[in-house]
């Protein structure tokens, strides 16, 4: 005789049948809706493409473009690619990223991935000093520098090479959501075919360091060459501009990097 079934234990298992269906779906819904990791945390940057490279220099939590918009007649017809501009890429040189992002591609650039491990020990070599540099005492801000107007270049670059620090001093800072400010403590010009400059910074106000993961942002302040006609994309005053960093993103390694 085929003994009866406990109706309530039957729907409990039933349930249980499916709830054990439905869980795994919304388990993968969620695991989808997570972001995906970016590719500096992903690999080595060994393993860095040079497109990778680009947007870490460029487009990134440690990089930022500030694009200065010419108006009026400046020689249009001498602007590449429409619109007359002078760009300002600004890069935390102090955050390992960045230099590690320079480094890999100068590796593309001298295809290491081909060399043999001689001569990568000998690359490795001539790199080192300038990834492992210590800045626990400093901020360094580069500033990578150009413009789409062929004849404004060398005018650019000459002027922007023979400034000093003095010049910069009372309009260029480091500062937080909450204000704390970081003055300027140097500026060092590029020289040559170089187009950037740099910005130096103390690590510390007051004894403690400018940011924190407490904080929201740090953002840079500074004041660039006049130039006839110039104004930001970023809607800021002439000859100032403004870059501003989400300090939750700064993460390396798990560690507020900048």
């Amino acid at each position: 005789m085929k003994s009866l079934q406990n109706p309530i234990s039957t729907m409990r298992s039933k349930q249980g049948r499916i709830l054990l269906l439905v869980f795994p779906a919304v388990l993968l819904i969620g695991i989808s809706a997570l972001p995906a990791a970016d590719f500096w945390e992903k690999k080595s940057y060994y393993e860095w493409t040079n497109q990778e490279c680009t947007k870490m220099l460029t487009d990134s939590p440690w990089a930022w473009e500030l694009k200065v918009y010419l108006a009026g007649n400046l020689g249009n017809s001498d602007a590449a690619g429409g619109q007359q501009y002078l760009s300002y890429i600004v890069q935390f040189l102090s955050a390992l990223p960045i230099r590690q992002a320079m480094v890999r591609q100068m590796q593309i650039a001298n295809k290491y991935d081909t060399l043999s491990n001689t001569e990568k020990q000998a690359f490795d070599r001539n790199t080192e000093a300038f990834l492992n540099a210590d800045y626990s005492d400093r901020i360094v801000v580069n500033i990578a520098y150009s413009t789409n107007v062929q004849s404004l270049s060398v005018p650019l670059a000459q002027t922007i090479q023979s400034m000093t620090a003095a010049f910069f001093t009372n309009y260029t800072y480091l500062y937080t959501n909450k204000g704390e400010k970081a003055k300027l403590l140097d500026f060092k010009p590029g020289q040559g075919a170089q187009r950037e400059f740099q910005f130096i910074f103390p690590r510390q106000v007051g004894g403690n360091p400018i940011a924190t993961e407490q904080d929201k942002s740090l953002t840079l302040e500074f004041i660039y060459p006049s130039v006839a006609g110039a104004r930001s994309s970023e809607g800021v005053n002439e000859g100032k501009g403004y870059a501003e960093f989400k300090l939750k993103k700064m993460l390396f390694n798990g560690n507020l990097t900048y």
